[in-house]
């Protein structure tokens, strides 16, 4: 009880300090040194970044002592840079493109000139980030118009980084598997939306497969691969997503997308057929259907945006080799082999997105996406199409309320509240649901397994590696988070300190029918498992917390970051009653506490600026990060 207390003192710590916020990978800045033209360092100069993205229009900073200078919470977008000194020439970069989560270098020699004298200098901002020891890759709003994916999301945009290796084909383009992108062999990648996770309880650290990105209001993408800073849980890959904002200028989009049968061609040969292939043991998109609006513009300008859109996407495929079931209650699997089992997924999508500049120094922003989704077919890939689950997300939503407060130009205030809520509830077919011929499956139906074919019909079970989140029943998850911080920035230093906290419950359960399932061989039974149902946990995490310090020198080329953090987590089961089973007694389990954890992790990274002209960086980092533990991972302790 005193480490929680210990914790709580931190965190609050945390939110009044005058440092620096947790920079979320949505945060881009511009930073440099300013000479005369002799070489001699100018402090004291005034940098202005203006561009028609930022709300506020202009944001500012002054060099150091050392003549460096950093402007911090840049949204992406196309700025002039204005460098300016008493007794100095002005000099204005123009058309420096910074794109999401990057730190341009700009650096400028400023002569001795008349005050009204102006030198203007076109050019783009460099395209390697040498003060940031995190390897990254950035998708800007011309790659996203131009790349080939398929299936229009940043779940597939992701796939395409070097070193990432994407989620196996196993579904339709923008199935519910293909979320498991990862690189370098790590854990699967966490999708955030400006820098707020969208996974659920029953899968932090990027194992949520719950709530999928509408790519209507992507402005850009920032893949981080590696040399996570104390800012950062864990050391997975993050997908993080720049949602558009609108602006003073009204304009929209719209993008439709279908296909069907007859647009697919078949690489079906004489010599294929041969081996017993058939057109109808291919998979084959069946028919695809996006339809995205979208709209963004000023309510009050300069002072409140908004933007929305609106996604409606269904994708039916043909599953390989797996076909309609003549005998759904019989004692074999027997496939109608011209009805080829199908493979339907349905989402849609209604969000919202306002920026509000309350006040000078007070800008908010709130976001919601509504995001619900169907996968008609969930289960194993060689399961009977009445054996899989008709599963809905209901609800499926996910939302953010922003604040950040410039004090001054060397010291800024940031707060996030995030809340997700989703639950799969994977029930059992009916004829309008399982697209198949089999009648409704009732709970008397048991399921059948059969060994030398790997097929599986009937109801879904978990035989023949078949994972129990594919039995029937809710998994219902939510989950609070929230991120404060604060920053104070020179030139060539920064002071970080910032924390973060999660809190939430997970309501899981199961029910395979009868309490049973068969496993045979040849047609002959072979074996019998028997459940413990009715199987139902509830488990609450509170907190997982995590607050770091981190600091950074830039000297001449070099950028150091060294980095601490201590994280926090705690989980338990409240009291739970359970009734009588088939094969089991009524059960009662008093309220326990699974897991709590204390975790002290050093981080250190380094750039270098191997040129000195902002183009080639030698980066390294090390660092120690804690392993993912979700809501749903206890489900054997205490039940």
């Amino acid at each position: 009880m005193v480490r929680k207390h210990i914790a709580w003192v931190i965190g609050l710590g945390v939110v009044l300090a005058v440092l620096r916020p947790q920079l979320a990978s949505a945060q881009s800045g511009i930073a440099g040194v300013v000479r005369d033209t002799s070489g001699a360092i100018l402090p004291g100069v005034t940098i202005e970044a203006a561009s028609p993205v930022l709300i506020e229009k202009v944001r500012s900073a002054v060099t150091g002592t050392d003549g460096t200078y950093s402007i911090l919470d840049l949204r992406p977008g196309v700025y002039a840079v204005t460098f300016a000194l008493p007794g100095f020439s002005t000099v204005r970069r123009d058309g420096i493109d910074l794109p999401a989560a990057f730190t341009a270098t700009v650096s400028v020699a400023m002569q001795v000139g008349a005050v009204e004298e102006t030198i203007t200098v076109t050019g783009s901002a460099p395209l390697v980030d040498t003060h940031n020891a995190t390897s990254q890759v950035l998708y800007t709003a011309a790659m996203l118009e131009t790349l080939p994916s398929n299936s229009r999301s940043p779940q597939s945009f992701a796939a395409l980084t070097p070193g990432v290796r994407g989620a196996p084909l196993s579904q339709p383009p923008g199935g519910v598997d293909d979320m498991g992108a990862s690189a370098h062999g790590g854990a699967a990648s966490d999708y955030t939306i400006d820098g707020m996770t969208t996974a659920t309880i029953n899968g932090m650290q990027g194992g949520s497969i719950t709530f999928r990105v509408a790519q209507a209001y992507v402005s850009e993408i920032a893949v981080t691969t590696g040399g996570g800073t104390a800012e950062s849980s864990y050391g997975n890959m993050i997908t993080n997503v720049i949602p558009k904002e609108g602006g003073n200028t009204f304009s929209g989009s719209f993008y439709v997308e279908y296909t069907d049968k007859n647009f697919a061609a078949s690489n079906l040969t004489d010599e294929l057929r041969g081996f017993g292939f058939t057109p109808q043991s291919l998979t084959r998109t069946q028919k695809f259907l996006e339809v995205s609006p979208a709209i963004g513009g000023r309510i009050l300008r300069d002072k409140l945006w908004f933007f929305a859109s609106y996604k409606d996407y269904g994708v039916v495929t043909i599953r390989q080799s797996i076909y309609d079931n003549l005998t759904p209650r019989g004692w074999a699997y027997t496939p109608d082999l011209s009805r080829p089992a199908e493979l339907k997924l349905t989402q849609t999508s209604r969000n919202a997105r306002l920026t509000w500049q309350a006040a000078p120094k007070h800008k908010f922003s709130i976001f919601v996406d509504n995001a619900p989704q169907i996968a008609w077919h969930r289960g194993r890939a060689l399961s009977s199409p009445e054996a899989t689950n008709y599963s809905p997300y209901l609800p499926n939503i996910f939302m953010t309320l922003g604040w950040k407060s410039p004090i001054t130009n060397r010291w800024l205030l940031e707060a996030s509240l995030g809340h997700n809520s989703s639950n799969y509830d994977q029930r059992r077919h009916t004829p309008e649901t399982c697209l198949c011929s089999a009648p409704a499956v009732g709970y008397d139906v048991i399921s059948k397994f059969e060994a030398n074919t790997n097929i599986m019909w009937g109801a879904s079970s978990t035989l023949g590696g078949g994972a129990e989140s594919n039995l029937y029943g809710p998994n219902d998850s939510k989950m609070l988070q929230y991120q404060a911080s604060s920053s104070f920035i020179t030139g060539s230093h920064t002071l970080k300190l910032g924390m973060r906290r999660e809190s939430g419950t997970i309501l899981f359960g199961r029910e395979p029918n009868g309490a049973q399932a068969y496993t045979l061989r040849n047609g002959l039974p072979n074996s019998i498992r028997m459940y413990a149902t009715p199987f139902v946990y509830e488990n609450h995490i509170h907190p997982n917390m995590g607050v770091f310090v981190q600091d950074q020198w830039v000297r001449q080329r070099l950028t150091l970051t060294a980095g601490l953090r201590y994280d926090y987590f705690t989980m338990s089961s409240p009291e739970t009653s359970l009734e009588a089973g088939q094969f089991v007694a009524a059960r009662h389990y008093p309220k326990t506490t699974l897991v709590t954890w204390h975790d002290v992790n050093p981080r250190i990274g380094a750039s270098y600026d191997l040129f000195g002209d902002g183009k080639t960086a030698v980066k390294a980092s090390f660092g120690r990060f804690v392993a993912s533990q979700d809501g749903a991972g206890t489900r054997g302790l205490g039940r």
